[in-house]
């Protein structure tokens, strides 16, 4: 037996996703950046769906090695 599917309408999208909340991509300014553990997320993946979310705005990410740790660094470009 298949699940009925009920199609509706009016729902409004959220504003903010949890990317939104634990990364501070709105606060960022150009030349800015943070760190974010390897293990934790794709960092890279991150910033290429914060490009598309906040166009104009502009971000990079790379895997850096700081104070012997591996991380990866988010820049705002633009």
């Amino acid at each position: 037996m298949s699940e009925k599917i009920e199609i509706q309408k009016g729902i409004p999208v959220p504003t903010s996703s949890m990317c939104e909340k634990k990364y501070p991509w709105r606060l960022l300014n150009v030349g800015d950046s943070f760190l974010m553990s390897v293990g934790l997320s794709n960092g890279h993946s991150a910033a290429y769906d914060a490009c598309r979310r906040f166009s104009p705005k502009k971000f990079i990410a790379k895997t850096v090695t700081e104070d012997g740790v591996k991380r990866i660094r988010i820049w705002r470009t633009e």
